[in-house]
């Protein structure tokens, strides 16, 4: 796809048991490579079954750059949406292909020793309650997914976190954990608790218990494979939830939702 003359490379990049081949032209490769997804490494050009995109030039004269992957997955003039489309697409991959993970869209800390699941879709507030969770003393562990092994265990997925400074204006700031004062965790933990919430302006936080099934079919309709691996995602998961405390509702602001969460928390067996 790289235009005439140009000169290019294939990056082979292995995730989570998951292997992505991406080319792209000299120029851009190292940008190509900080888009890679937290964990990935990269290696030589093996002989396994590779997921591949294409970056490059779409005509002539390079003033358009186009991502193939699937068909035509994106094609414009600003290289920064460009390596913010690729970044999505190498992660999702990851997310439904991996063998022995399950990603689920969620935020994740840490109390005692225990995971707290906040289950949600993009701009649902996981990133804020996160960051207010953080404050309130809890072990960072993800702002994006929750990755379930098959024992029901969590394990880290500690990329910078995307807060949103102002509620669906201007793009996501990505922030370290570490400028949060966060501790990040780093062990495989068992679930605690599941949060099931959004963000309503100016609603107030009364969570009400839920029962273990409405709390499987929320972490079911967020698990990216649910469709390529129905009954792992459905084994894994009644494995992470088995006997966890189940809260939901509507919240307001996150400090005061992430206070009453951690109240909650404290009574968890450690």
């Amino acid at each position: 796809m790289t235009a005439a003359g140009e000169d290019s490379q294939r990056i082979v990049l292995t995730c989570e048991g998951v292997t992505l081949d991406v080319g792209t032209p000299d120029w851009l490769a190292a940008r190509v490579l900080d888009a890679m997804p937290h964990g990935a490494r990269q290696g030589p050009v093996v002989d396994a079954p590779m997921i591949r995109f294409d970056v490059g030039a779409a005509d002539a004269n390079g003033a358009t750059l186009q991502l193939e992957g699937d068909g035509v997955l994106w094609r414009g003039t600003d290289e920064d949406a460009l390596l913010q489309c690729l970044r999505r697409e190498l992660q999702l991959a990851v997310a439904v292909h991996a063998p022995e993970r399950l990603f689920v869209h969620a935020g994740a800390v840490a109390w005692q020793g225990r995971a707290i699941l906040l289950p949600g879709s993009s701009r649902a507030g996981k990133t804020s309650l996160v960051a207010a969770l953080i404050a309130q003393g809890c072990d960072y562990y993800s702002d994006e997914f929750a990755i379930i092994d098959a024992s029901g265990q969590l394990h880290a997925y500690p990329r910078p976190l995307r807060v949103r400074r102002e509620v669906d204006r201007g793009p996501p700031e990505e922030v370290e954990p570490a400028a949060l004062g966060a501790r990040v965790g780093v062990r495989p933990i068992p679930v605690g608790m599941v949060v099931v919430t959004r963000f309503v302006p100016g609603a107030t936080f009364v969570p009400t218990h839920l029962t273990t099934a409405q709390v499987l079919l929320q972490l079911l309709d967020h698990t990216v494979a649910v469709r390529r691996a129905p009954a792992r995602a459905l084994d894994w998961i009644g494995r992470a939830i088995d006997g966890v405390a189940a809260l939901g509702g509507v919240r307001g602001g996150a400090v005061e939702a992430a206070a009453r969460i951690v109240a909650e928390a404290r009574d968890l067996p450690c």
